[in-house]
């Protein structure tokens, strides 16, 4: 009799891991995702491999950690723990994924030359796969107010960062006026600027009635100050 009920709670208890068993890779995936607070929207995992001798799991009983600090970017590696009814570990192995990033990001629609500014007909918003950039992606094509394109960009590219800088406000071979103020008085110049740059900038500035170059700061597209 009491091998009978002994052979009956085995069978019970198989069966009832088995409907709440899920496969491994499947649960891995969803811990990762709550564990990172990773969103499903922007977030895919795709596991690579691992050596757990199973390929069904009770969530429950399993348990990652991290072997890095890194964001969970790219390839990532994990330990993954399977622990037994009783709680102590069964199986353990390393995990290695693939996480990929996606964002709305702003993507050129043709090939764009250096010192471009663009319009809002050559950008469109894509969801983009981002994981391996390394500088901001811009979201709106408001972000690109007062820039201009650094140097070539291909079509189809994910605007970032680094592809832009200002609008200068003052370009070599602009005549400027420059204003040199202290103590209550103020004298102007006329000028030519022998250098490009935006407003804050320090450039050099040819005075037209002196022949001589000294630096001034950029106030606005038409006048440049020497410090006192």
């Amino acid at each position: 009799m009491k091998k009978l009920l002994l052979l009956i709670f085995f069978l019970a208890f198989g069966l009832l891991s088995s409907v709440y068993a899920k496969p491994v890779g499947e649960v891995i995936t969803a811990i990762m995702f709550d564990e990172y607070g990773l969103s499903h929207d922007s977030y895919e995992i795709e596991i690579l491999s691992h050596r757990l001798p199973v390929d069904d799991v009770i969530p429950e009983r399993v348990h990652i950690k991290p072997i890095t600090q890194k964001e969970p970017l790219g390839l990532f590696t994990i330990i993954v723990q399977v622990d037994d009814a009783s709680g102590e570990v069964q199986y353990a192995s390393q995990t290695r994924m693939r996480i990929k990033k996606f964002e709305e990001v702003l993507v050129v629609n043709s090939r764009c030359s250096r010192h471009e500014v663009l319009s809002e007909e050559q950008v469109t918003i894509e969801r983009r796969e981002v994981s391996d950039l390394r500088e901001r992606a811009y979201k709106s094509f408001d972000e690109l107010n007062g820039l201009q394109v650094k140097s070539i960009i291909k079509k189809d590219a994910i605007l970032t960062e680094r592809m832009f800088n200002r609008i200068p406000d003052i370009k070599s071979g602009n005549e400027t006026t420059i204003i040199y103020s202290d103590a209550g008085f103020k004298i102007t110049a006329e000028g030519v600027a022998l250098q490009t740059g935006s407003t804050g900038d320090y450039i050099k500035v040819k005075n037209k009635t002196s022949n001589k170059i000294i630096v001034a700061r950029i106030v606005d597209e038409n006048f440049v100050a020497v410090d006192p």
